[in-house]
């Protein structure tokens, strides 16, 4: 597995996923790259979580119950305090073609590659705000 970007300071990831078993999966891997994971099963739980913590960095599914990945993407955009999270979208049916705006760092296609995955996510961690 790729080192993580965190050095001695763990880096805080929210996963949004609403599918248990992904959810527990990326949980399990980002904590072995010694990542801090918070995670929410649907938008409108992100977007609660991320008014109390931001965190450094977002892996969003896009098909969610409640709020979708795409709302999450528009809300967070238009909120000063928390437009500058990167985002990793995901998703299985969905494609996100907006790669660079609004926060969005990347699309992975489910399933993907973990490797690949934790490659992106310190990408997304070490470029510099906008």
């Amino acid at each position: 597995m790729a080192a993580s970007a965190s050095g001695n300071v763990a880096r805080t990831v929210l996963i949004v996923e609403d599918e248990p078993a992904v959810r527990a999966l990326l949980t399990m891997v980002l904590q072995a790259e010694s990542y801090h994971v918070e995670t929410a099963d649907d938008g409108q739980e992100a977007l609660r979580q991320i008014q109390h913590q931001k965190p450094d960095a977002m892996i969003l599914d896009l098909m969610l119950p409640k709020l979708d990945g795409r709302t999450v993407v528009k809300t967070l955009g238009q909120d000063a305090q928390a437009e500058h999270i990167p985002i990793i979208t995901i998703s299985a049916g969905q494609r996100f073609e907006n790669v660079g705006e609004q926060g969005v760092k990347a699309f992975l296609s489910k399933p993907f590659d973990l490797d690949t995955l934790l490659v992106v996510l310190d990408e997304v961690l070490t470029q510099e705000p906008l």
